[in-house]
């Protein structure tokens, strides 16, 4: 990833960071949920399912690439921007995934 990004976008970056949909919902588990730009709500319960089945059913599948990358660009930008307090992974963290 880094390699394309430099090759394509350029200039340099010192990592990526990637999470997949699995991992997110352990983390929204923690952190608790997060408003989408889309409206919808991603919690630890929908995530797996929203986004690698559901987002997918809202579009024709001509235009599903076209009218799902700004759903997942705008989905990044929220998790990886979302302010936490800090004193919500002390109250969670000790919680189990919902799933286990």
């Amino acid at each position: 990833m880094k390699a394309f990004w430099e090759k394509y976008q350029g200039g340099t970056i010192d990592g990526v960071i990637t999470i997949d949909p699995i991992a997110l919902s352990n983390l929204l588990a923690v952190t608790g949920p997060m408003t989408l730009q889309s409206g919808d709500v991603l919690t630890a319960q929908n995530a797996v399912s929203l986004l690698l089945h559901n987002i997918y059913l809202r579009y024709p599948a001509a235009d599903i690439e076209k009218d799902t990358n700004p759903f997942f660009t705008a989905t990044a930008k929220t998790v990886f921007t979302n302010p936490r307090r800090p004193d919500r992974f002390a109250d969670r963290g000790q919680q189990k995934h919902p799933d286990r």
